[in-house]
């Protein structure tokens, strides 16, 4: 993946840090846009996170 270079501990470090034990494929990201696109999808208004589950382990402890 682009950026890791020479770096293959810290890209599998990333992964296992993720709630997928993964990052996601450009595919992923190119078919979320594609569905966005398309006349038939009915969100307006609305924010999307293709975080694969990150967002959900940040929260408040308190």
């Amino acid at each position: 993946m682009a950026g890791f270079e020479g770096k293959p501990d810290k890209f599998a470090e990333l992964e296992s840090m993720h709630p997928l034990n993964r990052l996601a494929e450009p595919s992923e990201i190119a078919r979320f846009a594609l569905m966005l696109a398309t006349e038939a999808y009915f969100a307006t208004g609305s924010t999307f996170y293709l975080d694969g589950g990150v967002l959900s382990r940040l929260h408040d402890p308190e």
